[in-house]
């Protein structure tokens, strides 16, 4: 797909044509303002653009100079993967800004492009509300999500949202992967009717603040 382009030519000219080839017929332009625009679909061609505008001033006799162009085409061909989906489980008293989980997704694209460089953002459902509670920044190549809120205040201990990866082609391409984060209750009720023992290992194990796969 090429992104829109408009060539504006500075110079002081009565008429500009593009000179007859297998190239120009993608394009046309303005005889006036020298303004070159896509004329036909480009998003089947494999190949770039040569084209040659010559422009004819009003002199006498009528001078003319030639420009070449050079079209080079933007083609964003691969959408991003997801490799997996991802769950973790937490403790219900989890911190605000505490990481949850690293996601990631691959896109065939060369990263130089903009077809290869990938966003990415938390997009609610299937659980209501659930992303909400968590909050997403960008790495290099990767999106990091943490807790935003109480995950005591989300009425499930069950927690599904779903990452959508984008990249940056024109038209965009993406693609979606789930995840599913359980939250640990620790709530002190319990703690009553455990042996000191085995509240420790259940704390050590459940209540630590920590994500486990």
């Amino acid at each position: 797909m090429v992104i829109a382009l408009v060539l504006q030519i500075m110079i002081n000219v009565s008429l500009f044509v593009l000179q007859q080839s297998q190239d120009s017929s993608r394009f046309k332009i303005d005889p006036a303002r020298g303004i070159i625009q896509v004329a036909s679909p480009l998003y089947l061609d494999t190949g770039n653009y040569n084209l040659t505008v010559v422009a004819t001033d009003n002199g006498a006799p009528p001078l003319s100079a030639e420009a070449l162009v050079y079209v080079d085409m933007m083609r964003n061909e691969n959408a991003p993967v997801f490799a997996t989906n991802y769950t973790r489980n937490i403790s219900e008293y989890a911190s605000i800004g505490q990481h949850v989980v690293t996601v990631s997704a691959s896109d065939a694209d060369p990263v130089t492009s903009p077809s290869g460089q990938l966003t990415y953002e938390l997009v609610d459902g299937p659980t209501q509300g659930a992303a909400g509670y968590f909050s997403l920044s960008e790495g290099r190549s990767e999106g990091v999500i943490s807790v935003n809120r109480s995950l005591r205040d989300f009425p499930s201990s069950n927690m599904y949202f779903r990452v959508r990866a984008s990249d940056r082609g024109v038209p965009s391409k993406s693609d979606t992967a789930y995840v599913n984060v359980r939250y640990v209750y620790c709530s002190s009720m319990i703690i009553p009717r455990l042996g000191l023992f085995v509240i420790t290992i259940y704390i050590l194990l459940n209540c630590d603040d920590g994500f486990r796969a």
